[in-house]
């Protein structure tokens, strides 16, 4: 009899309700591309003794990137805020041992895309010489150098995207 059992139970199948219309695949795969865009991160900085002074000059000179950027072909849209920060500027005083108040610091830093990845050089000056800025002086532990009235447009970074590519993997 225990045989016999033994003999059955094989035969019963046994459905999971989990595994029921379900396809499993594992894979890898690695494609190369070439960039089709360029993203461009411009910091400007403003610093002055009010915080309405510290703003009117950093939207002066952000209007100027924006109107450096247009002038080389970027369309407004690509052209966007990431980041807007106002603070209270303060530096330590080593010899004296303690901050000092030199006003408000404004950081507005702006992404620039492009389609003409060759012309990255041309975006970059452009925002920094015809921004109305300069690159900006690097201080102690790399904050920038400077009091009241100092500011400018800063270089912070450029990636290069295989954008078009992305989707056509995704699809």
């Amino acid at each position: 009899i225990l045989l016999g059992m033994f003999l059955l139970s094989g035969c019963i199948p046994i459905e999971r309700s989990e595994d029921k219309n379900k396809i499993e695949v594992t894979g890898k795969a690695e494609f190369q591309s070439v960039p089709d865009q360029a993203v461009v991160m411009f910091e400007i900085q403003t610093n002055a003794t009010s915080v309405m002074e510290a703003q009117k000059s950093n939207t002066e000179r952000s209007r100027a990137l924006i109107e450096a950027m247009t002038a080389k072909g970027i369309d407004k849209k690509k052209i966007e805020t990431v980041q807007y920060n106002i603070m209270k500027n303060m530096q330590w005083d080593y010899e004296k041992n303690k901050n000092i108040d030199l006003g408000y610091k404004v950081v507005h830093i702006m992404k620039v895309i492009s389609k003409d990845i060759q012309s990255v050089g041309e975006l970059v000056d452009a925002g920094v010489i015809e921004g109305r800025g300069e690159r900006l002086g690097r201080g102690r532990r790399g904050r920038p150098a400077g009091g009241p009235g100092v500011g400018g447009v800063g270089f912070a970074a450029v990636e290069l995207c295989a954008h078009a590519h992305e989707r056509v993997l995704a699809q």
